[in-house]
């Protein structure tokens, strides 16, 4: 052992630099290994520690209060699989636009603080208690990441209308902290609660634990089942969300733990590659020497046993050392996930998994030495002595330098690359892996940074312009016409949300009366439906009902079941992947009263969202968005008749209103709310950029982390 020790010892000393790099290479693979399987293994139990820890609901129901019934909460009382729950008074209004992150339009949850239920209560993490408490709203922690700070002005605005709060406090929370959830919770204080309700009104909110955290998605089907009504055809104030669906924020982060892990690997392939290249070259180069220490008594295992162990003392620190490299990182690898999902996550380097994965470089290491040491054991110290040099090597030569094509020079170097073959293969692996991460970085920036059409097709979402809701008394096809014949229009297109049952599975279903018009949304095999008879979906969802394209289903919606035809497959990742695709008309055989009631519109280059808006709302009217002369005769009237006209159509759903002013027998003003034909407008990139953009920002850090990694590692090399 001690001869061997001396000869590495040499080994290493003759090669620093060679040293030296070959160290740093197996650090970096291990603190590699150390980050993404720490991560990719341990996410799952983190989310579930936090989701204990908070108390965190496993299943959210929520409805409008006129919707609710006593016998709801014997139905989630009585069942065996809750733990807890409780029922609350909440505001869960149609979409309000606030700045968060970008200004967009989401769902917003808004909390009374003061009597908040016994799940999911707000763990207060900073606080202003001299703000008001009338004008005190409270944010998920998250949004502090956003900039917001304590003291700041928050503004929502709820049907055109703003709502001015100033930020009191920031709470921890594992739902609803995020713009791509289910919405934005928010807590307020009792008073400015009730004042809400007025504007907003009353919703109830069913929490509730389970001892099976997965037996939500079970529970929310049965429950609805139980009152036979589907919670997502109740309005816009309701919602069904359960365990499963919310804990797929942990896969967006495990894809990131995989892509790191995968470049792990790669960085192994290439170490195990360098080093065989490494050991060859280094028992070519010290052949002589070799030969002298066989004709000095040292057998070959001697001879092998000094190269594993000049590579064992060189691996063992480094991969030692990676783990320990890793461990300071994890506070930047949080910070970074909690940009992602919102939630405050604990995880940290796991010191088993990096011990195993250090052992298996070890082990990798090694027997990549012992194969290239192979021919010391059948080299004899003569031929060692002469360089390796056979008394007669009975391979041809194909290259002979007195004659063949070419000069002396090109002869020679044909000679040279096919006597060293293996060598120069084993060089062209090295340089194929290196170009092919590279490759595989360039194009993932590219797709998911600078451009996410890539992150579109991947949800299965239609991403236009301009979205527009129109009103209820307003044809929407008419609408779209006018719209289209605009010179700044390019085309319109339609894509509404329905609630269906498939096989007897609930699924949300995109409705389109020309899926052709589509530019985000794709097949991968076959196509979107055209006829009202056929349906498309994921093929996840397919294998699970074992139905393949061609294959009929069972639909169901307004207590109407019909069958459908699967004519294609496509990827997205909008509602757990529980979603199919149906024509207007297809989904008008189960609810002949369904009429269309948006319109997607893509502007022609050049043309400003905004700009765009303004002739839309001048053109068509919007409401809560009207405009009064202020110089015309009853101005203020006619404001006021107009904001009433505005509010019954918000808190009554009315189709038609119309008003008249008579004094002394003489219509002085009237109005009808014909004249507002679009309910809402909204910047459809602008609200998919923001939602997006958690997940651009976690590919852009983790590709540049790896590209710069890629860099050291080519210059190690």
């Amino acid at each position: 052992m001690k001869i061997r020790f001396h000869l590495a010892k040499a080994n290493i000393l003759k090669n620093r630099s060679h040293t030296i790099s070959l160290f740093l290479i197996i650090l970096v693979v291990s603190m590699l290994q150390t980050i993404g399987l720490s991560v990719l293994l341990n996410v799952d139990a983190d989310y579930m520690k936090n989701i204990d820890r908070l108390n965190s609901l496993h299943s959210i129901l929520i409805m409008t209060q006129d919707m609710y019934q006593d016998s709801f909460e014997d139905l989630v009382k009585n069942d065996g699989r809750v733990s807890e729950y409780s029922i609350e008074t909440v505001i869960y209004p149609e979409r309000v636009t606030v700045d968060y992150g970008g200004v967009i339009d989401v769902n917003a949850l808004i909390c009374n603080l003061d009597t908040a239920g016994t799940i999911s209560v707000p763990k207060i993490v900073e606080e202003d208690p001299t703000i008001p408490w009338d004008k005190a709203i409270y944010l998920p922690f998250y949004a502090n990441s956003l900039g917001y700070e304590l003291g700041d002005t928050y503004i929502m605005q709820y049907k055109n209308r703003p709502l001015t709060f100033t930020v009191a406090g920031f709470f921890e929370t594992n739902e609803m902290a995020v713009s791509n959830g289910y919405g934005i919770k928010y807590y307020v204080h009792k008073e400015t609660f009730e004042d809400l309700t007025l504007q907003m009104g009353r919703s109830v909110c069913i929490a509730i634990r389970f001892y099976d955290p997965y037996d939500s998605m079970a529970f929310n089907t049965d429950f609805r089942d139980s009152i036979d009504v589907e919670l997502s055809s109740m309005g816009a104030g309701s919602l069904a969300a359960d365990f499963e669906a919310n804990s797929s924020i942990t896969m967006s982060i495990m894809v990131f733990a995989a892509l790191v892990v995968a470049f792990a690997f790669m960085i192994t392939i290439i170490l195990l590659m360098v080093i065989r290249f490494r050991v060859t070259n280094s028992i070519e180069d010290n052949m002589h020497s070799i030969g002298v220490m066989g004709a000095a008594g040292f057998t070959g295992s001697q001879i092998i046993g000094s190269f594993l162990l000049e590579y064992g003392m060189v691996a063992l620190p480094a991969a030692l050392l990676g783990i320990f490299t890793a461990m300071p990182m994890f506070p930047a690898i949080r910070s970074v996930m909690t940009s992602m999902s919102g939630m405050t996550w604990t995880l940290g380097a796991n010191l088993g998994i990096g011990l195993l994965s250090a052992l298996l470089i070890m082990v990798l290491l090694l027997l990549m030495v012992r194969l290239s040491c192979r021919r010391i054991k059948k080299l004899p110290p003569v031929v060692a002595l002469r360089g390796g040099i056979s008394t007669y090597s009975f391979r041809h030569n194909f290259f002979p330098l007195h004659k063949g094509p070419g000069n002396v020079q090109t002869r020679l170097g044909l000679k040279n690359m096919f006597a060293y073959g293996r060598l120069y293969a084993m060089i062209g692996v090295i340089v194929a892996a290196i170009s092919l991460t590279i490759t595989f970085l360039t194009v993932t920036y590219q797709n998911f940074v600078m451009d996410n059409t890539s992150i579109l097709q991947m949800i299965g979402i239609e991403v236009a312009d301009i979205k527009l809701t129109v009103s209820g008394h307003t044809d929407a096809d008419t609408l779209a016409a006018e719209i289209e014949e605009m010179p700044d229009v390019r085309k319109t297109s339609m894509m509404d949300w329905v609630s269906v049952k498939v096989e007897g599975v609930d699924v949300a279903g995109f409705v389109s009366n020309d899926f052709s018009q589509m530019e985000t949304m794709s097949t991968y095999e076959g196509r979107f439906p055209i006829w009202d008879n056929e349906i498309a979906m994921p093929e996840t969802i397919a294998r699970r009902f074992e139905k393949t394209i061609g294959d009929s289903v069972s639909v169901k919606a307004n207590g109407i079941t019909q069958e459908f035809i699967i004519t294609g497959f496509y990827s997205t990742t909008n509602n757990g992947g529980y979603v199919c695709a149906l024509t207007l008309e297809g989904f008008q055989r189960m609810n002949a009263n369904q009429k269309r009631g948006t319109i997607n519109v893509y502007l022609n280059d050049g043309v400003t969202v905004e700009d765009f808006s303004l002739k839309l709302q001048d053109s068509f009217g919007v409401v809560n968005m009207y405009k009064v002369d202020e110089n015309a005769p009853y101005a203020a009237a006619k404001a006021r008749a107009e904001e009433k006209i505005s509010n019954y159509i918000d808190q009554y759903d009315n189709d038609s209103v119309e008003y008249a002013v008579i004094y002394n027998g003489d219509i002085i003003m009237s109005g009808s709310s014909t004249a507002y034909q679009i309910e809402k407008i909204e910047n459809d990139k602008e609200l998919v950029n923001a939602q997006t953009g958690m997940f651009a920002s976690g590919i852009s850090i983790t590709t540049q982390f790896i590209a710069v990694i890629s860099l050291v590692i080519i210059a190690l090399i």
